[in-house]
Formats: structure tokens, C-alpha cells, sequence
């Protein structure tokens, strides 16, 4: 099972002989970085590149490609030697960063083995040189170091960075670059592209055509889940004016409880209003006023028209 590295995280190398393997959506030079205990660069054989000085220990590829196979005998390296950084960088011609381009894949495994530990070099910019993983020793054993961290000014910055001087950190980086130009190779021996770089769109593909008619508007979301009118299962609009057409509701005011005898004369009925002056309108009638509410109707009922026992 291959542990997913994260930035900064670090894993134990249980094997002598392993292979480093690099995935990447573009062409990128695969180099490494030779250096003490405490990281820093020494002379032109810190950095292991093609055409150029190489330990016995450790096998390059030879020009830029978008897989590589890097094989390392890490029991026969150097005393002086403590920490192995592999390095990726975009020859020139090439994309300008690694921030236009599928994010770089780095793993681990033992020679014609499964990967034990593997590292996405994700969210870089304008980086074009990086270090993606890092072989160190740690009391007597080698382990894997996720790094991910880039130059945008290139392989000569990261050089410089490690301890070299900058003039000869320049020339170096020059000397890696020189006549990879253009170059794209591939090592398709080795197995396919991880998840990660698989789904990412490649820069210079197009992209699709927009269809020629723009789909059509999604439907209005009601309020409180009621349709608005004229839309499917609505209900029928209501009359704006209820009042109006169905008219004033009819209220019986008689006590509940009150039983009318056979003698007792019915209730008078109630006397119209006097005429009102011109102006003013028409003063209520007890029991029945016009636009006064229920308890007003009732209190003009029981103290306007008074009925005795």
C-alpha cells in the first residue's frame, strides 16, 4: 500500500536498492542534489546531472521527459553524503512554471516493486526548478522526505539556495540545461500516470465549444413552498376585493343559552338610521354599525337597545 505523502511529512526507506519514479504532464529534467548533514551544497559533484559527473550509486535519465526512473544503491553511497534531493526543473522552450502544467508525481519504490510512499507536488505557481522528495539519513537509516519547495528564477536560485556561490551555481544550472531545448522523451515502460495527473486538463488542449442555445432559466423558487399563480398545481387567483363580493358576514348576537318563550313577542327589528347631514355619514343604528367591530356591534347591542326580562 502507498502512503500519500503530504508536504513535510517523511517516511522510512526499508530497502537498499530503490527507484525513485516522476510523473509529470510535460517534459521536466530530473536531476539530483548532493549534500552534508546539515544540506549544503559542495563543489560541481553536489549536483548529479547527465553529461556530467555522477556517482557510481545512482542512475539519471538522460534528457528531459514527462516519466522518469531515477535507481539509487543506497548502501553504496558516500559517507559524506546525507541527504539526496531530487530535483525537477522545465527545460527551456518548455512551459514557463509549473503552475501552467498537471501537478508533478514523485514515489518510492524498491527495484521492479511496488511504490511504498509517494508525494503531488501541488499548489505551485511560478516555480520552473523544484525539490519533490528528499533521501536523508536519520541514525544509521535512509527516509523520505516530502518537500515541494521551487524557484521561480530556476535551477541556478536553488542552488545558490543549498550553499554553492552564485557564479558557480549559474554555470552549473547552464550546464544542465544546455541542449535540452525542445526535448520530449517518455518512459513508457513504467506504469501509468497516478489519479492526480490523470484528470488534469492538459494547457494546451481547447476547450469545448459552448453550445449555440443557452439552456433555459430554471423554474422560480415559490415562497414558503407555495406555486406562484399561473405556474403548474397552482391554485386560482382570489378575487382582489373578498369584502366586496361576497359582502358583509351576518352575526347573530343572541345569547346561546337564552330560550325564547311562545308569548315573547320577537325581537323588533332595528330602526333605520336618520338621515345624516351632507358631509357626514350616516350615524350607526344600535346592533347594526357599519364598519364597527365585533365588540363595538356588541356593546352598541347590549347598552343601545336594552330589552328587559
Amino acid at each position: 500500500m502507498t502512503a500519500e505523502l503530504v508536504r513535510g511529512q517523511n517516511h522510512p526507506v526499508p530497502h537498499d536498492r530503490v527507484e525513485v519514479r516522476v510523473s509529470a504532464g510535460t517534459p521536466v529534467l530530473a536531476l539530483a542534489s548532493l549534500a552534508d548533514e546539515e544540506g549544503r551544497l559542495a563543489g560541481p559533484g553536489a549536483l548529479a546531472r547527465p553529461g556530467g559527473q555522477a556517482p557510481a550509486w545512482l542512475r539519471l535519465p538522460q534528457e528531459p521527459a514527462d516519466r522518469h526512473t531515477l535507481a539509487l544503491d543506497l548502501e553504496a553511497v558516500a559517507a559524506e553524503v546525507h541527504r539526496i534531493g531530487l530535483l525537477l526543473v522545465l527545460p527551456p522552450g518548455g512551459p514557463l512554471s509549473f503552475g501552467s502544467v498537471p501537478a508533478p508525481h514523485a514515489a518510492v519504490a524498491p527495484a521492479d516493486g511496488p511504490e511504498f510512499a509517494g508525494f503531488t507536488l501541488t499548489g505551485l505557481g511560478a516555480e520552473t526548478a523544484v525539490v519533490a522528495l528528499e533521501l536523508y539519513r536519520r541514525q544509521g537509516a535512509w527516509k523520505v522526505r516530502a518537500v515541494g519547495q521551487g524557484y521561480a528564477e530556476g535551477l541556478g536560485a536553488l542552488l545558490a539556495d543549498g550553499g554553492l556561490p552564485a557564479p558557480q551555481a549559474a554555470e552549473l544550472a547552464a550546464a544542465a540545461l544546455r541542449g535540452t531545448a525542445g526535448a520530449a522523451g517518455g518512459d513508457r515502460a513504467l506504469a501509468a500516470l497516478p489519479p492526480q495527473a490523470q484528470g488534469a486538463p492538459h494547457p494546451d488542449r481547447q476547450a469545448a465549444p459552448a453550445p449555440a442555445s443557452a439552456p433555459e432559466p430554471p423554474d422560480p423558487v415559490p415562497v414558503s413552498g407555495v406555486p406562484y399563480p399561473g405556474t403548474p398545481g397552482a391554485a386560482p387567483s382570489a378575487p382582489e376585493d373578498t369584502a366586496a363580493v361576497q359582502g358583509p358576514p351576518t352575526i347573530d348576537y343572541a345569547h346561546p343559552r337564552r330560550r325564547r318563550t311562545s308569548a315573547e313577542a320577537p325581537e323588533p327589528a332595528p330602526r333605520p338610521a336618520p338621515a345624516a347631514d351632507p358631509g357626514r355619514p350616516p350615524a350607526p343604528v344600535a346592533g347594526d354599525a357599519s364598519g364597527w367591530s365585533m365588540d363595538e356591534r356588541l356593546y352598541n347591542q347590549v347598552w343601545g337597545h336594552v330589552r328587559g326580562p
